[in-house]
C-alpha cells in the first residue's frame, strides 16, 4: 500500500486562488429543546483548517464532532444560537467565501450509476470555460483515484464504504479549496481505525492528499497535520479545543482581501444549463427504476381492466346511469392516488439531495423546480392514457373523439393535482406523516364533490365550501363530458327509465348547466396555486436548513 501511485486531477478553466485557512475562535453553541431549555453542545471551540492538510477531527460519541462540521459548514438550526468567530485566512466569513468551504452529508440518489453521477455533476459544477475533453476525463480520473476501475458499474447506495467515497468524489469535482466529509475510507475499503494510523504515520501520503487536497500544488511535500479533540469530562457533552499545529506554517497564505471571487453569477453554469442537465438526470434516473415504473404500468393497466369488469356496459344503458357516475367518480379516485402515493414514498429521498446539492452551490431552486417538473411530465400522460385504454371501452362510454378528449383531460388535471399533492407531501413532511395526510387530505375534498350528498341538500353555510375543492370541478367536468353538450336520450333496457333522460339525470346532481370551461378553470387555478406553494415549500425547506 505504501507504493501507491498519486493521480492528479487537472480541471482545466478553473483558476488557482492559493490557500485557503478555515478557522474559528471561541466558538460556542447552543440549542433550546422542546421543553424550551437551553442545552450547551460546543465551549468555547478554537481552531483552524487549512486546504493542502489533512485534519482528523476524533473523540468519543457526544463530544460535539458533527455539531461542529455543521456550525463551521454554516449550517444551524432556527432554536439554536452561537457565538464566536469565523474567519477565511484572518478575515470575517462572507457568503461568497463559504463556497469555498465543501460539505458531504450521506444522502444520494438511488438509482446514480458512479460514473452517470460523476458526469452530471461535472456538467453542473464546472464552468462552461472548461473543454469538453477535460470534462470528459475528470470522471475516469476520479474513477481511478478512489480505485473504483474494476467496478466502474457499482449502484451508489448499495456499499456503504463505496458510497462515502463516491459522495467524496462528487464533491471534488469543483476542486473546493477545504473539504469536510463524515470519515474517508482507504479506496479498498480498510477499517477506518487502521487507516487513520496508517495515515497519520505518512504511509498514504500520496494517494490520499491528492483526493482531499488538491488545493496543494505538491501534497507531497506537505506535513500530515492531524488535529485533535481533546474532551473535558461533562455529564451531557463534552468540551472540545482544537489545537492547529503551530509549525503550520505556509508561504503561498493569502489574505481574505486577495483572494479573487466571481460575483457576476452564483452558480458555475447557467440556469438553461442546469435546467437542461437536471431533466437528463432525473429522466435517466427514472429510466433506471424500472422496477417502479414496471408496477405503475401494470396497475393502471389491471385497475383499468378490473373497472371495465366491474362496470361492464354501464355507459350506454339509462337504467344504470347511477353506476355510471358510480364508475366515473372510481376514475377520478384512482388517477388521484397512482400518481400521488408513489411520489409521497420516493421524494423525500430525493429531497435530501436536493439540499445537498444546493447547499454546495451545484444548481438554483429555479432550475431543480421546473426540471423536476418537465421531467416528470411524460409519465404523468403515460398512466391515465394506459387507464383510460381499456376502461372507457369496457364500459361502454361514448365513443365520441370529443367527449373521450374531454373525459381525458379531467383525468390528466386530476392526476396533475395529485403529482403535486405528493411531491409537496414528500418534501415538507416526514414519510410516516406524508403517507397519513394525504389520503386525510382527500376527505373533505370528497365530501364536497357532490357525489355523496347533492348541493341543494347542504346547509347554506356549506356551500360556499363546495367551490373551494378540486375534486368538485374532476367530477362535475366528468358528468358533463360525458352527459353533457346536448347527448341524446340513452336506450333503456327496462320497460322505465326515470334517468333515461339525459337532463333529469344531470339535474339530480345539480349539473343542469354546461360549466365544463368553468371545471377546467378551477383545477387550472388549484394547480398554479400548488405550484407556487411547492415552489415555497422548497424555498423554506433551503433556509431551514442553512
Amino acid at each position: 500500500m505504501g507504493t501507491d501511485t498519486a493521480i492528479s486531477i487537472d480541471v482545466g478553466g478553473q483558476k488557482d486562488i492559493g490557500t485557503t485557512c478555515l478557522s474559528f475562535q471561541q466558538i460556542s453553541y447552543q440549542v433550546r429543546g422542546t421543553n424550551g431549555k437551553t442545552k450547551q453542545l460546543l465551549h468555547d471551540i478554537s481552531g483552524s483548517f487549512r486546504s493542502g492538510r489533512l485534519a482528523g477531527i476524533m473523540g468519543p460519541s457526544g463530544a460535539g464532532k458533527s455539531t461542529l462540521l455543521n456550525v463551521l459548514s454554516g449550517f444551524k438550526g432556527k432554536t439554536s444560537k452561537m457565538s464566536g468567530k469565523l474567519l477565511v485566512n484572518g478575515q470575517p466569513i462572507k457568503p461568497q467565501s463559504i463556497a469555498a468551504v465543501t460539505y458531504v452529508p450521506d444522502v444520494n440518489m438511488q438509482e446514480h450509476h458512479r460514473p452517470g453521477s460523476l458526469d452530471f455533476a461535472t456538467e453542473l459544477k464546472l464552468q462552461n470555460e472548461v473543454s469538453l475533453m477535460a470534462k470528459s476525463k475528470i470522471p475516469n480520473d476520479i474513477v481511478k483515484l478512489l480505485g473504483l476501475q474494476s467496478v466502474p458499474t457499482i449502484w451508489l447506495g448499495r456499499s456503504p464504504a463505496g458510497k462515502a467515497a463516491s459522495l467524496s468524489g462528487l464533491e471534488s469535482i469543483s476542486n473546493p479549496k477545504i473539504f469536510k466529509a463524515w470519515g474517508f475510507d482507504h479506496p479498498n475499503y480498510y477499517n477506518r481505525a487502521d487507516f487513520a494510523l496508517e495515515v497519520a504515520s505518512l504511509k498514504h501520503e500520496g494517494n490520499v492528499l491528492t483526493l482531499i487536497e488538491k488545493a496543494c500544488e505538491t501534497p507531497e511535500k506537505e506535513p500530515q497535520q492531524i488535529t485533535m479533540v481533546n474532551n473535558s469530562p461533562s455529564s451531557d457533552e463534552k468540551d472540545a479545543m482544537l489545537l492547529p499545529s503551530e509549525s503550520s506554517s505556509d508561504s503561498s497564505y493569502q489574505p481574505a482581501s486577495q483572494i479573487r471571487v466571481d460575483h457576476s453569477r452564483q452558480y458555475p453554469v447557467s440556469q438553461w444549463n442546469q435546467f437542461v442537465t437536471l431533466t437528463k438526470r432525473t429522466t435517466l434516473c427514472t429510466f433506471r427504476d424500472m422496477q417502479l415504473m414496471k408496477m405503475r404500468i401494470m396497475t393502471h393497466l389491471f385497475v383499468g381492466l378490473l373497472i371495465g369488469v366491474v362496470f361492464w356496459d354501464v355507459g350506454n344503458d339509462g337504467a344504470k346511469v347511477l353506476s355510471n357516475a358510480s364508475c366515473l367518480f372510481f376514475f377520478l379516485i384512482f388517477v388521484f392516488f397512482s400518481n400521488s402515493m408513489p411520489l409521497v414514498m420516493t421524494f423525500p429521498l430525493e429531497t435530501a439531495v436536493f439540499l445537498r446539492e444546493q447547499k454546495n452551490n451545484w444548481y438554483s431552486l429555479k432550475a431543480y423546480f421546473f426540471s423536476k417538473l418537465v421531467s416528470d411530465f411524460p409519465f404523468l400522460l403515460l398512466g391515465p392514457t394506459l387507464f383510460l385504454a381499456s376502461a372507457y371501452y369496457m364500459t361502454s362510454q361514448p365513443l365520441e373523439l370529443d367527449r373521450m378528449v374531454m373525459l381525458w383531460g379531467m383525468c390528466m388535471l386530476t392526476a396533475w393535482i395529485a403529482q403535486l399533492t405528493g411531491l409537496l407531501a414528500g418534501s415538507s413532511l416526514p414519510l410516516e406523516l406524508s403517507v397519513f395526510c394525504v389520503p386525510c387530505s382527500l376527505i373533505p375534498m370528497l365530501m364536497f364533490c357532490g357525489f355523496f350528498v347533492r348541493f341543494r341538500e347542504m346547509f347554506d353555510f356549506l356551500v360556499p365550501f363546495t367551490y373551494l375543492g378540486y375534486f368538485r370541478y374532476s367530477f362535475e367536468g366528468a358528468m358533463q363530458a360525458i352527459y353533457g353538450f346536448g347527448r341524446e336520450n340513452l336506450p333503456c333496457a327496462e320497460s322505465f327509465c326515470y334517468f333515461g333522460k339525459v337532463s333529469k339525470f344531470l339535474e339530480s346532481f345539480d349539473m343542469v348547466e354546461n360549466t365544463f370551461v368553468m371545471d377546467v378553470a378551477g383545477l387550472g387555478v388549484w394547480i398554479v396555486a400548488m405550484h407556487v406553494v411547492l415552489f415555497g415549500s422548497l424555498a423554506w425547506k433551503i433556509r431551514r436548513n442553512q
